[in-house]
């Protein structure tokens, strides 16, 4: 259903409540089926996206939707974004192990591996695989691989 024909005039007019979108998530409202997905997690509730005034404007019957809409939407805008960060490291993931999966020792003239205490892999991995991010960000580093230990203590292997 096409709501911006069923509500033209002044419904959609200058006083339609509007909920400013950030910058980043411009391309994701732009797709209708992701306002889609924002307009039913609201109910009750009609919405257009304006890519222009980067903006989204509602419209509703009762104004509890609208202000369920202006408080929900924060919290879905910092879904929205933590959901494209896990798409983006899963697809970073995928990535490397078709990357790895592709390389044997020959490819590359040096291999460097050492065994880190299990204890200290926090440290060694970093928040979220920061460190591992960042080494892997370094010039002539290919690939770095990570192997557990067999539990029970046994140290991991780190190979660069």
């Amino acid at each position: 259903m096409d709501y911006e024909t069923l509500f033209e005039g002044n419904l959609w007019g200058m006083f339609a409540p509007t909920i400013s979108v950030p910058e980043d998530l411009v391309d994701h409202f732009s797709v209708a089926e992701n306002l889609l997905d924002f307009q039913n997690t609201v109910k009750d509730i009609a919405m257009i996206f304006d890519k222009e005034k980067r903006e989204i404007k509602l419209c509703s019957f009762g104004t509890i939707s609208l202000k369920k809409a202006v408080v929900l939407s924060e919290m879905y805008f910092r879904d929205v974004r933590l959901r494209n960060q896990l798409r983006a490291r899963a697809e970073e993931a995928e990535r490397m192990l078709q990357h790895g999966g592709q390389r044997n020792d020959r490819d590359s003239p040096y291999v460097d591996e050492f065994e880190v205490a299990a204890d200290l892999m926090g440290l060694a991995i970093g928040t979220h695989g920061s460190n591992i991010q960042r080494a892997r960000n370094v010039e002539d580093v290919d690939d770095i691989q990570v192997f557990e230990g067999g539990g029970d203590g046994q140290p991991c292997i780190i190979k660069v």
